[in-house]
């Protein structure tokens, strides 16, 4: 392989190059990310920094995820395993959540989501079954495939079964369920604790204040 020595105009071999460790620092929408141990090819001869596109692709994600982390985004890997354990498609995934098809391929891509997109996102960590059943309601259910509505009713069904349960309880208003929401999806000062009510046909969850 050959590297582009650009202060030369010609190119070497890689044996006239390096890689080193540096501490890299650059900013992300308009804020100044630092990452310390970040690979960099140079030249051997003059020190200088030679192009490698794998290096700065793994640069740039490293940017990315000290951002995320930061500011308690989710990201790529955690994305695509939340729709990995939904079981649907980039397509069904964006429609339940009101995102575009673009926006999900290009998150599981390595771009960071809007704060919105991610607090959506995080609603779906746990992947609890009633919280996906209000997303469906609530969507297109047009636009799904065949298979990711196949999957999304068999959430759905575990939460009727749910109101099954729950239904002989003739004069009960509060039924208490245990799942865990991030608190970051709550009102202010909220507590991640729910109060659910049934009528017996459906279930509705609010956060109790």
């Amino acid at each position: 392989m050959t590297y582009y020595i650009e202060s030369l105009d010609t190119v070497v071999p890689e044996s006239d190059t390096e890689v080193v460790l540096v501490d890299v620092t650059t900013k992300v929408r308009g804020e100044e990310v630092t990452v310390t141990n970040v690979a960099e090819r140079r030249y051997q001869k003059t020190g200088e920094v030679v192009f490698d596109q794998k290096l700065d692709d793994e640069r740039l994600e490293a940017v990315y995820r000290a951002y995320a982390k930061v500011h308690h985004l989710v990201y790529q890997d955690e994305i695509k395993l939340i729709r990995h354990k939904i079981g649907i498609s980039q397509r069904g995934f964006a429609t339940l959540l009101g995102l575009s098809r673009a926006s999900i391929e290009q998150y599981e891509t390595g771009n960071l989501p809007t704060t919105s997109a991610s607090r959506r996102i995080a609603m779906l960590r746990n992947v609890n079954a009633f919280i996906i059943d209000q997303l469906f309601a609530v969507s297109d259910q047009t636009v799904y495939s065949r298979q990711d509505l196949r999957v999304l009713m068999q959430w759905h069904n575990q939460v009727q079964l749910a109101v099954e349960r729950v239904r002989p309880v003739r004069h009960a208003d509060k039924i208490d369920f245990d799942f865990e929401m991030p608190a970051s999806m709550l009102p202010h000062g909220a507590e991640t604790t729910f109060e659910v009510k049934t009528d017996g046909n459906q279930i509705i969850l609010r956060p109790i204040q």
